[in-house]
Parts: structure tokens; sequence; C-alpha cells
């Protein structure tokens, strides 16, 4: 449920984020491709991909948070578990969801669901932990940031100005247009 607070903007090359502060666990959802490389000799997607799509969704969600200078290298991974339900093949497009869990002093649990054609393809837990620098110990999380963990609700990437925003009115609050989407 909103809080009355107006969307926040943030932008990340050529990515715009918006997000309503909530009671909501921060939550994101993008899509993905399986590429070539991504596979094993079976042409199935190796258990490495699944990762750094959870990887590459938990940066997506920290920069549209506005965290990702706090937590960008200093939150090694506790714990990865998943659970396989079907195969990814090479060029193959997914949708990657990762939701916060729980966040602890310093740590945070995130759920992971990969979908792609014919529904879930694999789910699981990743939790980090955000260390001091150097990582020999860990540190409680800033007050922003278990903030923007615990309360960030949903948050969705707007590409090329695709999505529920207004053109006009990204370009009046960030003072850019966004590019035109690819017409291929």
């Amino acid at each position: 449920e909103p809080t009355g607070t107006p969307p926040r903007l943030t932008q990340d090359r050529r990515v715009l984020f918006v997000s309503e502060m909530s009671s909501a666990p921060a939550r994101i959802r993008i899509a993905q491709r399986v590429e070539r490389l991504d596979t094993d000799v079976s042409g199935t997607a190796h258990w490495r991909t699944i990762v750094r799509f959870g990887e590459v969704a938990e940066r997506v969600m920290h920069t549209a948070l506005g965290i990702v200078d706090t937590t960008f290298g200093h939150t090694p991974r506790l714990r990865v578990s998943l659970q396989f339900r079907g195969p990814l093949r090479a060029a193959e497009e997914v949708q990657v969801e990762l939701a916060v869990t729980s966040v602890g002093r310093s740590s945070v649990a995130y759920r992971l669901i990969v979908s792609g054609r014919g529904g879930t393809k694999a789910e699981g837990e990743i939790v980090t932990c955000l260390v001091e620098p150097g990582g020999a110990r860990s540190r409680p999380w800033p007050d922003h940031v278990r903030r923007g963990l615990a309360e960030g609700g949903d948050l969705a990437p707007v590409v090329g100005g695709v999505a529920a925003l207004d053109h006009d009115l990204v370009g009046e609050v960030l003072g850019v247009m966004p590019d035109a989407p690819d017409e291929r």
C-alpha cells in the first residue's frame, strides 16, 4: 500500500528505477537471457547462471534503492541454495524475481525465482552479509540501507522509457529523456 510519498526516481546508465517506500520489503523483477556460454554440454543452463542472475538482480535492486555504493563489494554470500524445476536453454528469455525475506543486524536473505517458458525453472535463497572494508568482520547495516531493504517495496526498472511512467515526467524529473527502444 503506497505511503503517499511520491515515487523516487534514480538512474544507472540507461536504466531508470521508480519505487515508493512502503512497509513491504524490497522486491524487483528483471529480464535476462540465457546465452550459449551459460550452458553445459547438455545445452542446459549451468547452476552458476542462476546464481549470476540473482546477483544481477541484487545489483539492480541496490541501485534502485540508492544503496549500491555502500553495499557493492561489501556483501559476500553466506549461503546459496537452489532447487531446479525445469531446464533453461540457450537463447531463452527469463524473468528473475529477487525479494527480501528478512533483514538481520548485518545480513539479508533473499528469495530468488527464475521463470521461463513453461513456468518456474529455479527457486532458492541467497543470504549475504555486510562486512567491513577488507572483509574481516561483519558490520551493522546503516539505517538508510536497512530501511531500503526492509521497506523498499516493489522496484520497477524502466528501460528505454517503457513502463508506467510518462516520458515527459521522466525527462522533467531527471533532466534527460530516455532513449527510444531498439527497433529491431
